[in-house]
Formats: C-alpha cells, structure tokens, sequence
C-alpha cells in the first residue's frame, strides 16, 4: 500500500507539470474569459438576447412561409425537419461566446 501511495503522488506531479507545459495557452482566449468574468446581469440578459434574436434570424432563412417560427422550432426538435450544415455552422459560431462564459464560469 506504501508503495502504491509513493508511485501514486510522484506520477500525478508529472502529470500536472505535463499538462501545465503542454496545453496551448492562447492569449486572446484568455483575455475573452477575463472580459466574461466581469459580466454583469445586465451584459448577460444582453448576451442572451442577441443570442436569441440570432437563432431567429438563421432559422427564418429556412423557414417555411406556411408556418409560424414558432411551429418550426419545434418540427426540427421533433426531427421532422433539418437544417442544412451551413445554417448549423452559423448556430455553432453563434454559441461561442456562450460557451466561452459558461467556461469562464466554471
């Protein structure tokens, strides 16, 4: 058991020190989470809502006119519709700052 607790300790220094060395740092990240971490309510609701009326926008693109955006929505939760690759690649460069503020959370 000794022997398990001395390898253990050692091993998971090396792998801290691994990590810290090897994971990229990218400064322009860093100084995103900074400006998230001072977020205040205000800038939040604010993030929230341009993210909101952003999907809007992308999905009234394919929507068709016969149904409401609303009823839409809810088809392609369903599965009953699809969105093309080109719209889901602007949903997921939409969601980025929200990704980024839920890392800077965490």
């Amino acid at each position: 058991m000794k022997i398990v607790k001395t390898l253990t300790i050692p091993c998971l220094f090396i792998l801290v020190v691994f990590f810290m060395l090897f994971t990229p740092c990218n400064r322009e990240q860093l100084i995103q989470n900074n400006k998230l971490e001072s977020y205040t309510e205000t800038n939040y609701k604010e993030m929230m809502y341009n993210f909101n009326s952003g999907i809007d926008f992308i999905l009234s693109e394919s929507k068709p006119q016969n149904i409401s955006l609303e009823s839409y929505k809810i088809k392609l939760l369903n599965g009953d519709l699809k969105i093309s690759v080109k719209q889901e690649n602007k949903i997921i460069n939409l969601s980025e700052i929200r990704s980024n503020y839920g890392k800077s959370l965490t």
